[in-house]
C-alpha cells in the first residue's frame, strides 16, 4: 500500500485504520476548500496517511490537499520558503536545494505532508536539532467559518507556539511558511553490531559525534544491530571515515533494519550529498508502503534517556514476536505547547512493530508501565496505550491549548473521537 493509494483507498498508509468519513473530498482552489469547509458538520484533513491511530478519521468530510496546485515561493529577504499545505518534503526539498537553501532537519520519512509531521509533533535527530515544527514561522489556515487566517510566530506570538503542532484541531492549513538555512552537504556512516553495554555507558559521547546520530536495536541480543551517523560538511568536503564506532564496525554493501536497499538513504560511506539525500531513511526517490509497519513512539527527558533504554532492554523477551527495530534518537527542547520536546531535551525511542496489531496492544501496556517512571510522552501520530488523563497530564500547557481550541473551533467542527479522548477541552 503506497502513500497515494491509502489516500484513495480511505485508509492509512499502514492500513490499520479504515478512515470511517461519510464524504471524501479533494478541492482544487481555496475557495472549493472554504465552501466545503463552510457546508460540513464535521472535517478533517488526512495528508499523506502516515499515522498508525484515528487522529486523522472524522465521521464526517475527510479532505485531501492534493488537488492544489504546488508552488514553492522563497523569500531572499526573511530566508523563508512558502508552500500549499498538502506539499510533502519530498515535493519541496529539491527546489529549495536549487535555490541554495535547505532545512536544518527533516524526519526519517521524507514522503509526509510538512504539515502534517509538524502537527503531529515529528522530529528528526541530532543533539542541536529541534522539533520540524519549530522550522515553521507562518501559518495560512480556514478556520471553522471558513474564514482564511494568516497567523504568524511575529504577529501571535506566545498563542503561536500552540498553532503548529496542533493536531488538525484549530483548522486546514492552506500555506506554510518555514525558516530557511543556507543549503549543504552531508555524509553519512553506516555501523554494525553496537554493544549495547557500551551505548549505555557512552551514550552522551554517540550521540554529540555527529550532526545527527541514530542508533537502532532489537533488544534480542547484547547488540545493538544498527548506528547511523550524518555528518554536515565544513566548506563540501567529505571527512575520513573510521573502521569502528565504540566497538561497531563499519558496514559495507549491507543493511539490516529489514528494509529493501533501494528505499533507505545507503550509499557509499562518506561519500557527499545535498542534505535532504542524507537526513532521512528513506530514500526520496523510494516509494514505501506500509501494511507489514506498526509504529509507537516515546519521548523521555534526556536526563533520564540511559535509565530508560535499560527498562526497554529488559523487556527484549517479551517483544521478540513483533519488534521489526527501535530507533533512538536525541531532540533538543523547544517551547511549542504540544511538542514532547516542549521545555526539555528529550531522548525519542521509536518502535518499528511487524504487523501483530493485537499482540503489539497486549504489549505496549507492559512497555508503558516500564517507561512510567520517566514520565514519557507519546507520539501523536502512533499507536500507544496510555490513558488519556495520563496523556493530558504530560503536556504542561495542555490547557492553554484546549482554550486555544474552544477559540478557534467553539463548534468542534474539527473535533474526531481522537481530540476528544486525549485533548478535548471537555474530558
Amino acid at each position: 500500500m503506497t502513500i497515494a493509494q491509502a489516500k484513495t483507498g480511505r485508509q492509512n498508509w499502514a492500513t490499520n485504520v479504515q478512515f470511517q468519513a461519510k464524504k471524501f473530498e479533494a478541492p482544487e482552489t481555496i475557495e472549493q476548500l472554504q465552501e466545503i469547509i463552510q457546508a460540513a458538520s464535521k472535517i478533517r484533513v488526512v495528508g499523506a496517511g502516515h499515522s498508525f491511530n484515528d487522529i486523522a478519521d472524522t465521521s464526517g468530510t475527510l479532505i485531501s490537499l492534493d488537488g492544489l496546485a504546488k508552488f514553492v515561493e522563497i523569500d531572499r529577504d526573511q530566508h523563508t520558503a512558502t508552500f500549499h499545505g498538502g506539499m510533502t518534503y519530498i515535493d519541496i526539498a529539491p527546489v529549495l536545494h536549487r535555490a541554495g537553501y535547505g532545512l536544518a532537519n527533516l524526519s526519517s520519512t521524507p514522503h509526509t505532508t510538512v504539515i502534517g509531521a509538524c502537527m503531529t509533533g515529528t522530529h528528526g535527530s541530532g543533539d542541536g536539532n529541534k522539533a520540524l515544527a519549530d522550522q515553521v514561522s507562518a501559518l495560512e489556515m480556514i478556520n471553522a467559518d471558513g474564514e482564511l487566517l494568516q497567523l504568524s510566530r511575529a504577529t501571535h506570538g506566545e498563542k503561536f507556539k500552540g498553532m503548529v503542532v496542533a493536531l488538525g484541531g484549530l483548522g486546514v492549513v492552506t500555506k506554510v511558511t518555514v525558516d530557511l538555512v543556507p543549503t549543504y552537504l552531508m555524509q553519512h556512516e553506516f555501523y554494525r553490531q553496537l554493544p549495547l553495554a557500551n551505548m549505555l555507558a557512552q551514550f552522551d559521547e554517540m550521540m554529540a559525534s555527529g550532526y545527527s546520530v541514530s542508533i537502532g536495536s532489537r533488544w534480542q541480543s547484547e547488540m545493538a544491530e544498527l548506528v547511523l551517523i550524518r555528518r554536515k560538511l565544513a566548506d563540501d568536503q567529505a571527512v575520513p571515515v573510521s573502521p569502528a564506532f565504540y566497538g561497531a564496525t563499519l558496514i559495507g554493501g549491507e543493511l539490516f533494519a529489514n528494509y529493501p536497499m533501494e528505499r533507505i538513504t545507503f550509499q557509499e560511506n562518506g561519500t557527499a550529498a545535498p542534505w535532504y539525500e542524507r537526513l532521512p531513511f528513506f530514500n526520496i526517490r523510494s516509494t514505501i508502503a506500509g501494511e507489514n509497519e506498526r509504529q509507537s513512539e516515546y519521548f523521555v527527558a534526556r536526563k533520564h534517556g540511559v535509565d530508560a533504554l535499560r527498562a526497554v532492554n529488559a523487556l527484549g523477551d517479551q517483544m521478540s514476536s513483533i519488534i521489526k527495530i527501535t530507533e533512538i534518537r536525541t531532540i533538543a527542547a523547544d517551547e511549542l505547547w504540544l511538542s514532547a520536546a516542549y521545555q526539555q531535551d528529550c531522548v525519542g525511542i521509536h518502535f518499528s512493530w511487524v504487523a501483530k496489531d493485537e499482540e503489539i496492544y497486549r504489549f505496549l501496556p507492559i512497555l508503558e508501565d516500564a517507561l512510567a517512571p520517566f514520565n514519557p510522552r507519546p507520539h501523536w501520530g502512533k499507536m500507544f496505550a496510555m490513558a488519556p488523563a495520563d496523556v493530558r497530564g504530560r503536556f504542561p500547557k495542555m490547557a492553554d491549548f484546549q482554550a486555544l481550541l474552544s477559540e478557534f473551533d467553539p463548534q468542534g467542527k474539527f473535533m474526531n473521537d481522537y481530540l476528544a479522548k486525549y485533548v478535548s477541552p471537555s474530558a
